[in-house]
């Protein structure tokens, strides 16, 4: 699988390895943040009811989470630096470029239903459960 986006982005090997030795750190990094994030999720959940009286506004997140969460951003960034600076921004655009138009949302298809977002968002870190 892997492969297959080197393939689609044109990186070359070198850069290809760069860019996956930097996405297995990021992941390490990211996933450390995300366990502290699950505490303080699961602690806020604990305290209050998941399903709220009609009229009542949600409590807003913790601030030890939006925390994580601004530490969280600017750590994609610094990996996002990180990786223009080893393969060159001539390299890294034209992988960013290919992989936009991978992961851009496809035109829906006549005849489908649009999807309807939620009316409230569900507070950061709450899944479908």
């Amino acid at each position: 699988m892997l492969r297959s986006y080197q393939a689609k982005t044109g990186l070359p090997d070198a850069a290809f390895s760069t860019l996956v030795q930097l996405a297995i750190e990021h992941q390490r990094e990211a996933s450390a943040i995300d366990q502290q994030a699950k505490i303080i999720i699961d602690n806020f959940h604990a305290q209050y009811p998941r399903k709220l009286p009609p009229g009542m506004a949600p409590p807003p997140p913790p601030q030890e989470l939006l925390d994580l969460q601004e530490r969280r951003d600017a750590l994609a960034l610094r990996y996002r630096d990180r990786l223009k600076t080893v393969v060159g921004d001539e390299t890294y655009d034209r992988f960013k470029l290919c992989i936009d138009e991978e992961f851009r949302p496809k035109p829906k298809q006549p005849g489908t239903a649009p999807i309807t977002p939620p009316k409230h968002p569900a507070p950061p870190g709450r899944g479908d459960k």
